[in-house]
């Protein structure tokens, strides 16, 4: 698991067993956010604060010579990398219109890019089997889109609200997770007590979507 330092400054990586040593695997200034492995473990995808703009996206090469390389670097801010599961397609957070929303691009090509939220929407997921795209949209709610690549072209079906989540605890930690199997991980407000939060998972959460 990839991890940034307290000081922000170094992208660290440890096992997920939690046993052997933390080692440092590059050191990036003023601040740091890993975000997502490829699938094919070639590259690291993290978020770089920069001097002319607030957040920008790049790789680290985890195969031969360690790099680090641009890949969505603009005056606006792009966070939340995602690699989707076949490796073509990245999902990411601009405010390129004004405001935070989802896009998809493709990993090879930067200009084929498509807007996937709608209203505005930040922290995306790829579904597990990668035809659908999960994000939080502006007012709250988890929503999920069918989502099918041919190509270079990207197809999109209608969204669906699946659930609220928690206002996110800052810019890049995510309020949400997708689980292997399909099951959605999830801070939700504890009953009662705003304050307090409950780690909630909601299981075969597509059965209550069917008419």
């Amino acid at each position: 698991m990839a991890f940034a330092s307290l000081n922000g400054t170094e992208l660290l990586t440890a096992s997920a067993r939690g046993t052997g040593q933390v080692d440092t695997l590059w050191t990036y200034r003023p601040r740091v956010f890993p975000s997502d492995w490829s699938r094919d473990g070639k590259y690291l995808a993290f978020t770089g604060q920069t001097p002319d703009s607030s957040n920008d996206v790049f790789l680290l090469t985890m195969k031969g010579e360690r790099k680090e390389v641009p890949l969505l670097q603009s005056s606006f801010t792009e966070f939340h990398p995602q690699f989707s599961r076949d490796g073509g397609w990245l999902a990411f957070t601009s405010d390129e219109s004004g405001r935070e929303d989802v896009y998809v691009q493709s990993f090879r090509d930067a200009r084929t890019r498509r807007l996937v939220s709608s209203g505005g929407g930040s922290y995306p997921r790829w579904g597990q089997d990668g035809r659908e795209l999960f994000y939080r949209a502006a007012d709250g709610q988890l929503v999920a889109v069918p989502l099918r690549t041919i190509g270079s072209s990207v197809e999109l079906g209608s969204p669906r609200a699946i659930m609220r989540l928690v206002d996110p605890p800052a810019v890049h930690p995510y309020p949400y997770d997708v689980a292997p199997d399909g099951r959605i991980l999830a801070l939700t407000p504890a009953s009662g007590a705003v304050q307090d939060l409950t780690l909630t998972v909601l299981m075969n959460w597509q059965a209550a979507l069917k008419p």
